[in-house]
């Protein structure tokens, strides 16, 4: 399946036309509607979410990032001494960190190291006595707003934290953007159209929302095992040469 634009009203072939002809609205029945279209908005975006969830799940040793995003999934802040919580919420484009991937640090001699990551359950001491000399970071604990290094830094280093991590997409807007595409597989793109009829169907009773929503969670487990299928292990088996002379 070719991808999809959110919307493409000269030739139909957008997401939003798609949900038009899903939910029987008819041609511009959404895009000619600003209560309608602001509201399919909003519906897409939470589907795009729930996708990109979908996929992180399956996709463990890929890293997936949208790519409308438009910059690396990494971010670096300085290191200060004597601080040890650190602020990690979002990106430089507003968009919120979901999962850290990896950490690493500055020592004090410029090289980069890796930290373990711990959570907080783990620590069997007192909190506030764990690692409570300033020292070189070896660990981090990270509750999706705050990140703890263990011990907090005895020295200073510009950009000296560099985090790794898988971040919400680019949601997509009522006006001015009609031709962006999601960030995942174009053969899946269809099911942004499916999410958000099948909820107008639900919330107005149509008839078809059933078979709506059957065709969704058949289309979203058939991502999972796609993104699933792209972390499969090199077998270590060789294809056999023939000698074809």
């Amino acid at each position: 399946m070719a991808q999809l634009v959110f919307s493409d009203t000269a030739n139909n072939q957008g997401i939003l036309q798609e949900a038009e002809r899903m939910t029987k609205l008819g041609a511009a029945g959404i895009t000619g509607n600003a209560t309608l279209l602001q509201d399919f908005t909003r519906l897409v975006n939470i589907w795009d979410g729930r996708i990109n969830a979908d996929i992180m799940l399956s996709d463990g040793k890929w890293q997936y990032d949208d790519f409308n995003v438009g910059d690396m999934p990494i971010a670096t802040t300085n290191l200060v001494s004597g601080q040890q919580d650190y602020s990690v919420r979002t990106d430089d484009n507003s968009r919120q960190i979901w999962k850290v991937s990896r950490v690493d640090v500055k020592d004090s001699s410029g090289g980069w190291k890796k930290l373990r990551q711990i959570d907080h359950t783990q620590i069997d001491t007192g909190f506030s006595a764990y690692r409570s000399t300033d020292g070189e970071p070896v660990e981090y604990d990270w509750n999706g707003i705050s990140m703890l290094l263990f011990p907090a830094p005895s020295y200073a280093s510009s950009a000296g934290l560099k985090i790794i991590f898988q971040r919400e997409a680019k949601p997509f807007a009522t006006t001015g953007t009609d031709s962006q595409i999601p960030g995942f597989a174009s053969a899946f793109h269809y099911l942004l159209a499916l999410g958000s009829a099948y909820e107008y169907a639900r919330d107005n009773g149509l008839v078809n929302a059933n078979a709506l929503r059957s065709e969704l969670e058949q289309g979203r487990q058939e991502l999972r095992d796609f993104y699933a299928a792209r972390n499969v292990e090199k077998s270590g088996l060789r294809a056999r040469q023939e000698n074809t002379r």
